[in-house]
């Protein structure tokens, strides 16, 4: 099995969702987990994915739920338009007595059954547009109940579940208050000069000790994180904005163009000019 890591979901003062239209060169994300909620529509390409200990295939039109802290991952099998919109939300988006009354039942047995992954083989043909929907929504209450109408009509649709029964993520790593604290102090400062030994003292760590501690938990390094975070930032700017490529790019904290144009497409395959226009 293979060891995941932790994906810091970020967080945004305006949304308790966090969408994805992705437009990417191949699928490649690594087996990770998070405390969110995610639903995953493969739109184009086609691979492996893992879901908790369960591997499987995906194609178009590819659809799983997958509950808080289960590890999951996916990767095309060549490079190839890899296309799939993705919403993420929290476990409190809504207040637990809500659940309780009749009508949510369904959906309450839904979130309940995804902490083992469910797989839908057959989703409705309108899915994949209103998931667009919600994704292009800016934030509302109507985007909130665009999504719990779209979590209906999946607590009605023919779904099984993927990981076995009883598969966890051990309590320690999902619940590392350390590695909480480090990532919502680069989420504050993430346009500002975050240097490793002021997140060393927010951590209590070393330096090095810090930088083993983020390979070990996210994979990645301080700075790889940082940049990660960055582009992601960019992406949704150039998505959401008609602003200019250079104003986007420095207001995200890169200090040189041709870096911020080589990085965004080795992340999402493309330039920053071509993303826009997918």
């Amino acid at each position: 099995m293979p060891k995941a890591f932790l994906e810091y979901v970020a967080s945004d003062d305006t949304s308790s969702l966090m969408c994805q239209r992705q437009r990417l060169r191949r699928f490649s994300v690594g087996y990770h987990f998070h405390p969110e909620y995610e639903l995953t529509l493969i739109q184009n390409g086609a691979g492996q994915r893992r879901v908790g200990d369960h591997p499987g295939i995906f194609g178009p039109g590819d659809l799983v739920l997958a509950g808080p802290n289960l590890p999951h991952a996916y990767h095309s099998w060549e490079d190839a338009p890899a296309h799939a919109v993705v919403i993420k939300f929290k476990k409190g988006l809504f207040d637990p007595a809500f659940f309780e009354l009749p009508e949510m039942r369904p959906i309450k047995r839904l979130m309940g059954d995804a902490k083992r992954g469910l797989h839908f083989p057959k989703p409705r043909a309108d899915i994949g547009p209103r998931m667009e929907r919600i994704a292009a929504q800016k934030p509302s209450a109507r985007r909130i109940a665009l999504l719990l109408e779209l979590l209906a009509d999946l607590a009605q649709t023919r779904s099984h579940a993927l990981a076995r029964e009883g598969f966890a993520l051990s309590a320690k790593r999902a619940q590392c208050d350390r590695l909480r604290r480090v990532l919502h102090y680069v989420e504050a400062h993430w346009d500002a000069d975050v240097r490793l030994e002021a997140v060393a003292n927010v951590a209590k760590m070393h330096p090095q000790s810090l930088s083993r501690f983020l390979r070990q938990k996210l994979g990645q390094t301080l700075a790889r994180h940082l940049a990660s975070l960055r582009l992601g930032r960019a992406a949704k700017a150039l998505l959401e904005s008609e602003r200019t490529v250079a104003d986007i790019a420095f207001s995200c904290g890169f200090n040189n163009l041709s870096n911020f144009n080589r990085q965004f497409k080795a992340c999402y395959g493309h330039t920053p000019s071509a993303y826009r226009k997918l």
